[in-house]
């Protein structure tokens, strides 16, 4: 079965940098003046972060910010981390990752109550999974490599040229980023897997580089033919997996520990859109195949017979055996998701 798919509600323009798995998406527009617009997209419509580039999101939504390593919940500042740092990841228990603690630029963990500064110089940070474990990039110009910083140490992370970078993690410590092609001009896509002590190993030729990884291994990135997945070893592109024909995708994706995916692209009857892609498999409560097919039942009933077609749309979700997820009229038109 391939990928549940539904619009992102708001501008054609969004660019995503997070999505967990309630289908909650962190992401922001372009600036307005000088300011970018951070946003929280979800089922329930959107909420903007004020002057945040969002960085990534928490299953409890809470978003930490790029600059400043402010983090928001529900639109509403709950701090800000001194000017000069960066962060670039938060756990699920909300502790910010980053960079720029004390004048430095090593990697911390910060929480009101203090910071921990993680050992290593690095130049750039990536995510960070809920044991506080962070994916980071050492070194400068065209000599960096990517690190597995945890408080006990670092782990270096070799590469297939002169350089690499870590960008997401998962609670494996399975690292995935990208690495130089010696010779070609051009990066790979690469996972480390903790489990064959973080062993290089080249996504394909393809691949450019990998961006996340889902609790179950499943790794979205970008590529030479678009963003990609990849699982069981094998790489497609995300075109290809979603169920519903006709999408172009283009943006950087996203994936969340259960492999909810967002991403931005192009298709013939949606234009330019932001997108969520929702894994095949059992219901998850918060987003469910269950409820983006009552999303299209409805959608097409009601381009052709109006408002009167609710009961044969509800009996066809609940025949699926997730009536729970099923969303009334009543409920639909509480949200602000456009009909498809």
């Amino acid at each position: 079965a391939g990928y549940g798919s539904a619009l992102l509600p708001g501008s054609d323009s969004v660019t995503v940098a997070g999505v967990n798995d309630g289908g909650q998406v962190a992401g922001y527009w372009p600036a307005r003046g000088s300011v970018l617009r951070g946003l929280g997209i979800s089922q329930g419509g959107i909420v903007e972060y004020g002057d945040c580039q969002p960085a990534a999101i928490n299953n409890a939504g809470q978003v930490a910010c790029a600059y400043g390593a402010t983090r928001y919940s529900s639109g509403v500042l709950e701090y800000r981390q001194p000017v000069g740092s960066r962060a670039t990841g938060i756990t699920e228990q909300g502790t910010i990752y980053g960079m720029g603690i004390g004048g430095t630029w090593s990697p911390f963990l910060w929480t009101p109550q203090g910071e921990t500064t993680l050992p290593g110089f690095v130049s750039a940070t990536g995510k960070v999974n809920s044991l506080g474990h962070g994916a980071a990039t050492s070194g400068s110009g065209l000599y960096f490599q990517g690190l597995l910083t945890r408080a006990t140490g670092v782990v270096g992370l070799g590469g297939t040229g002169r350089y690499s970078a870590a960008l997401g993690l998962n609670d494996a410590d399975d690292v995935v980023g990208s690495s130089e092609s010696m010779g070609s001009g051009y990066t790979l896509g690469i996972l480390w897997r903790a489990a064959n002590g973080w062993i290089t190993q080249s996504l394909g030729v393809r691949t450019r580089r990998a961006v996340g990884i889902s609790e179950t291994g499943l790794v979205v990135g970008e590529g030479a033919d678009g963003p990609f997945l990849w699982r069981g070893d094998r790489y497609a592109l995300l075109s290809d997996v979603v169920a519903e024909s006709g999408w172009i995708f283009t943006g950087t994706p996203a994936i969340s520990r259960n492999g909810t995916i967002a991403t931005y692209g192009i298709h013939a009857s949606s234009g330019r859109r932001g997108v969520l892609l929702i894994p095949p498999g059992p219901p998850v409560p918060g987003v469910s195949l269950a409820w983006f097919d009552l999303q299209r039942c409805l959608g097409a009933a009601y381009a052709t017979a109006g408002f009167g077609v609710e009961s044969a749309c509800s009996q066809a979700c609940e025949s699926k055996g997730s009536a729970q997820y099923c969303l009334t009229r009543r409920q639909w038109h509480s949200i602000v998701w456009p009909l498809k």
